[in-house]
């Protein structure tokens, strides 16, 4: 599973965010990065929503991680079955 998802984008900006359906899968990924989570941001860009993470590397360096979290968002807005 974590390697689908990491396959599914390189995280480093909206456009190649990683696709995720849960929120666990975020930090799981961010784990298996072996990257140190920071603040987190929800933003919106052309019709997606994407949580944008700062995070730290094990070096100390910076680094920007984006995950595609529209998918989420969807299962939580359908209603209930008919």
């Amino acid at each position: 599973m974590m390697r689908s998802l990491l396959a599914s984008g390189d995280g480093l900006s909206a456009a190649t965010a990683y696709k995720i359906l849960t929120v666990s899968d975020q930090y799981h990924a961010l784990q298996a990065l072996r990257l140190t989570r920071g603040k987190r941001v929800v933003a919106r860009e052309e019709g997606r929503i994407f949580d944008r993470w700062e995070t730290k590397t094990a070096d100390g360096r910076d680094r920007i991680v984006y995950f595609d979290i529209t998918l989420m968002f969807s299962k939580i807005r359908v209603g209930p079955r008919q």
